[in-house]
């Protein structure tokens, strides 16, 4: 028995519009799911996700299981290795 994949990814934020326009606008994933004000989850590849939580939403305690981070956190989204110079140059601009 083996894990197969990471499903799902959490990252909390100051500001959902910016976070939305980002991951959508610069990266170009498809938001799936969006609550104002709460969250915004965007599909990733073909079977993952990328789950956004206002920060300050999350620490109410209403979400089971409970969601929250505090402190650095870390992900990588995978790119082609020849799409690494085309990727710099969009995030840089």
């Amino acid at each position: 028995m083996q894990i197969q994949a990471v499903v799902e990814t959490a990252i909390y934020v100051d500001d959902l519009d910016r976070t939305e326009a980002f991951y959508t606008e610069v990266l170009g994933l498809p938001v799936i799911v969006k609550e104002p004000g709460r969250q915004v989850f965007f599909r990733v590849g073909t079977s993952n996700v990328l789950l956004a939580f206002l920060a300050e939403a999350t620490l109410k305690g209403d979400q089971l299981p409970a969601h929250g981070a505090r402190g650095p956190g870390h992900f990588a989204l995978g790119i082609e290795a020849g799409d690494l110079n085309a990727w710099r140059q969009r995030l840089m601009q």
